[in-house]
């Protein structure tokens, strides 16, 4: 008996895995991208402010004022969710050391009722 042909097991028939053809496929996409790329303008002028921080198109006078809290951001959805949050909060330790416990503990049960399960 002879040994396959090494590229024999690349190919696959009926099925989505073949590495010939996503190798290829990787190949033209990087090909396309390349060219896409080399249609860009080399001579693009470099503005000095372009670098400049702004708001909603808005130039702002000093940067300190480009910094946003958290709380800012979410607020519509941290009052949309305030019940659940004054729920949740007290749980809430900030020590990554509970939070892995509480991961572990998850785990440990999940594990339980899958083998648990007929």
């Amino acid at each position: 008996m002879t040994p396959p042909l090494p590229i024999a097991a690349l190919t696959a028939s009926g099925t989505a895995w073949s590495p010939l053809l996503w190798l290829a496929l990787l190949a033209a996409s990087l090909l396309a991208a390349l060219f896409f790329r080399s249609l860009g303008r080399r001579d693009r002028p470099a503005h000095p402010d372009a670098a400049e921080p702004f708001v909603s198109g808005n130039r702002l006078d000093n940067p300190e004022d480009a910094h946003f809290a958290g709380s800012h951001l979410y607020s519509g959805f941290i009052d949309a969710l305030r019940a659940y949050y004054a729920r949740v909060l007290p749980w809430h330790s900030g020590r990554l050391t509970d939070y892995f416990l509480a991961l572990l503990l998850f785990l440990a049960v999940l594990i339980l009722l899958f083998r648990l399960a007929p």
